[in-house]
C-alpha cells in the first residue's frame, strides 16, 4: 500500500513538467483540420462561363439575369460567415444550389457533388435561402391583383385563353413528409403516404400571386 501511494506521489510531482511539455509542443506545431476534398470544377467553369439561357432554365427554372436579380435582392439576409476550418459558401454558390435543389429535387449528396460542398451544407443552404425569400420577398412579389390589376387578368384569362370572368387558376399538391408521431392520422392522404398541401393560384400568364402551405388533410377537407 505504501509503495502504491509512493508511485502516485511521484506521477503527480511529474504532472506540471508534463503538462508544460505538452503546451509546448501545442506551441510549435500548426493545427490541422482533415476535411474531404471536394471540386467545384461544375459550378465554376460549366455553369458559370458556359451556360446559356436555356440550359439556366432547364436547370436551374431560370434565366441568368434573373439569377443575378434574385442574388441581389437576397444579399443582405445571406451574409457571409466566416470560417476557421474553410472558406464560407460565395452568395451566388449558395443560391445556385438552393435553387437547383428546387428545380431538380436531387439528394443532398447529389447536388453536394455537383456543387463541391458536403450534405450538411447543402441543406444549410437551403433552408437559408427558402427562409430568406420568404421572408424578404415574398410579400413583394406574391400579391392578390385587386382593382384595375384584376380586371387585366380577367381580361387576360379571357383573350388568352376564352375563359370569361375568371380571376385566377388554381391548383394543389401533395408535398411528402415524415409522419408525425401526434396526430399521424391527419397528414395520411388518399394514396396512403403522408403529405402536406400546397396550393397556389396563378394569372394568365401562369405566374403566381397566391400561395399556400402547410395545411394538412383534416382541414384542407
Amino acid at each position: 500500500m505504501e509503495a502504491l501511494l509512493l508511485y502516485k506521489k511521484r506521477q503527480y510531482s511529474h504532472f506540471p513538467y508534463y503538462l508544460c511539455a505538452g503546451l509546448a509542443c501545442g506551441l510549435t506545431h500548426e493545427k490541422t483540420v482533415w476535411s474531404k476534398p471536394r471540386s467545384r470544377a461544375w459550378w465554376e467553369d460549366v455553369v458559370k462561363r458556359t451556360f446559356t439561357d436555356e440550359q439556366g432554365i432547364e436547370n436551374f427554372r431560370m434565366r441568368k439575369k434573373t439569377f443575378d436579380f434574385l442574388c441581389e435582392e437576397l444579399k443582405g439576409s445571406l451574409v457571409n460567415e466566416a470560417q476557421f476550418v474553410r472558406k464560407p459558401v460565395e452568395l451566388d454558390h449558395k443560391v445556385g444550389i438552393a435553387t437547383y435543389w428546387m428545380a431538380s429535387a436531387a439528394e443532398y449528396r447529389t447536388v453536394g457533388n455537383l456543387f463541391g460542398v458536403s450534405k450538411s451544407t447543402v441543406c444549410k443552404c437551403v433552408r437559408e435561402v427558402c427562409t430568406s425569400i420568404v421572408n424578404d420577398l415574398s410579400s413583394q412579389f406574391i400579391q392578390f391583383p385587386k382593382h384595375n390589376k384584376l380586371r387585366d387578368v380577367i381580361t387576360g384569362f379571357e383573350d388568352t385563353w376564352g375563359f370569361p370572368n375568371c380571376g385566377g387558376a388554381i391548383d394543389g399538391s401533395h408535398i411528402p413528409i415524415i409522419g408525425p408521431e401526434y396526430a399521424h392520422g391527419d397528414y395520411l392522404n388518399r394514396k396512403g403516404w403522408y403529405s402536406l398541401i400546397l396550393q397556389g393560384v396563378c394569372d394568365y400568364t401562369t405566374q403566381d400571386f397566391f400561395v399556400i402551405i402547410g395545411t394538412y388533410l383534416r382541414i384542407s377537407t
